[in-house]
């Protein structure tokens, strides 16, 4: 064969095998191309879902954030809901229980003869009592007691100190989610009293105390509150008689407590409640007052190296179920009307005050009787002297009422006529009260005044001006100051 023919017939053969294989990586490269469109298809796809999940997870997670926030709500106000409807109830322990199975009217007629027999408290009303849980030993049960009436059920628990030693011992009825917050602060509690510090419960909320050292404080040429010029301490519990002279009696062990109170209508009945934390406020046109000095009242505790009084805010919520305000509303207000003058206070005619020593310095208070106390109370307090309203309570323990406002509550009282029943929250000593008890003096409907406070103080004869208001109002049954009842004697006019 000739070598160009042979030539010929290989190049012939190599241009059909790459004509061919430029067929096979044409067809190739095609496939790729769609490959690669779908997998970016793919992609794309995948990417969109990515994003739809990401933000449904999102979205679940809010949704799941927000459903536990309203369950959390949910079970707080729940939680409240029944904490509110057990508060006439009172958990009795240690109480001797009947063999057998006792009726609620053993456990009513059990509970009465422990209310009269141990506390000295008669004429509380009683709705039903009965055992709690089932009986594995001989361990008494627990039992729960309802009273007809808040105040019965507050006296109750204001004389339980005279169970002391009997192993019976008065509670508050919880829920169970309260009753687990405060069996959980119960170490705090027992380690408290183990370092000496006063310590106890108020509801769910644990108080802890420095005790008051009295010796150290004599050391120190310092007078305690609720110590009298001779040393004796005054801080005696029980029920107290104002005398022929109007001064205080002696202590008889055998008190009745409040239980001669009486009781309000659950119609016209003002809840005065605070919301919310103290935040400084501004100093604005404060009075210059001279600094305050040992053994005088102060309405708000500041430095007595003459510091400046301060101005106190914060957002309060009236709550009312007469006609007073809308039952249907909540009004929410700041107020900024917390004077501290600094200084010691004495009342005179209608109300006014001077400062001790210097030219009698006086003050123009009440403010509202001029038009410019603009506290939020005062709207509240000048519509209760026109309304039909017979009882009103301060619910907030630490309430803080400047002096305008007390003035102000005084005067309102006084031409109320209709106003039986008052309870205050806690200030400082009695002389901060003055401007109430001034008010009682010509009141003609108030019958029962009750203020929460720890201590009273009888320094500069506070008590006996008290009493010399006290004597002329021919309404007042029963005035409790500090945990001491008195039982107000009508006729008594002599002076103190």
């Amino acid at each position: 064969m000739d070598s160009s023919l042979l030539k010929t017939m290989l190049e012939s053969q190599e241009r059909a095998y790459k004509a061919a294989m430029e067929i096979v990586v044409k067809q190739m490269n095609d496939q790729i191309k769609k490959l690669e469109g779908k997998v970016s298809d793919l992609t794309v796809s995948l990417e969109f879902t990515q994003r739809e999940v990401d933000e449904l997870k999102t979205e679940i997670k809010e949704q799941t954030k927000s459903s536990h926030e309203k369950m959390k709500q949910l079970e707080e106000r729940i939680n409240y809901q029944e904490d509110y409807s057990r508060k006439k109830n009172v958990r009795i322990s240690g109480v001797e229980e009947r063999d057998g199975s006792e009726t609620w009217e053993q456990s009513v007629k059990t509970v009465t003869s422990l209310l009269q027999d141990k506390l000295q408290l008669e004429g509380l009303e009683l709705e039903r009592a009965h055992r709690v849980g089932v009986r594995r030993d001989a361990k008494p049960r627990t039992i729960v007691a309802r009273f007809s009436r808040y105040c019965d059920r507050e006296a109750a628990m204001r004389n339980a100190r005279k169970l002391k030693g009997t192993n019976i011992f008065l509670d508050d009825d919880l829920c169970p989610a309260s009753q687990a917050i405060k069996n959980a602060q119960m170490p705090q509690l027992k380690q408290a009293k183990a370092q000496g510090k006063v310590a106890f419960f108020r509801r769910t909320k644990l108080i802890i105390r420095e005790r008051y050292n009295v010796g150290a404080a004599a050391g120190r040429g310092q007078q305690p509150t609720g110590v009298t010029d001779k040393g004796t301490a005054a801080s005696v519990r029980g029920q107290q008689t104002v005398g022929d002279a109007g001064a205080v009696g002696g202590v008889e062990r055998g008190a009745r407590g409040s239980a001669q109170s009486g009781s309000a209508t659950d119609r016209g009945v003002v809840d005065v409640q605070v919301a919310g934390t103290w935040s400084d406020g501004k100093e604005e046109g404060f009075p210059s007052l001279p600094t305050p000095h040992s053994g005088v009242s102060r309405l708000l505790s500041h430095s007595a190296s003459g510091a400046s009084p301060q101005r106190k805010q914060d957002k309060i919520t009236l709550r009312s179920s007469t006609s007073l305000l809308d039952p249907q509303r909540e009004l929410s207000y700041i107020f900024q009307d917390h004077l501290n003058t600094g200084t010691k206070l004495l009342p005179v005619s209608r109300g006014y005050y001077f400062i001790p020593g210097g030219k009698g310095q006086r003050l123009p208070l009440p403010l509202c009787i001029s038009g410019q106390h603009k506290s939020v109370f005062h709207d509240l307090f000048c519509s209760i002297a026109n309304s039909p309203l017979q009882s009103l309570t301060f619910l907030y323990p630490s309430l803080y009422l400047s002096v305008g406002d007390l003035v102000c509550l005084g005067d309102c009282v006084r031409r109320s006529k209709h106003l039986t029943r008052l309870k205050l929250p806690n200030l400082k000593s009695i002389e901060s009260y003055m401007p109430i008890l001034l008010a009682m003096g010509g009141s003609n409907a108030i019958q029962t005044l009750r203020i929460d406070s720890n201590t009273v103080s009888v320094w500069d004869k506070a008590f006996q001006l008290a009493v010399t208001s006290l004597r002329h109002n021919s309404t007042l049954r029963t005035l409790s100051l500090a945990h001491w009842t008195f039982d107000l004697q009508v006729g008594v006019r002599n002076s103190v």
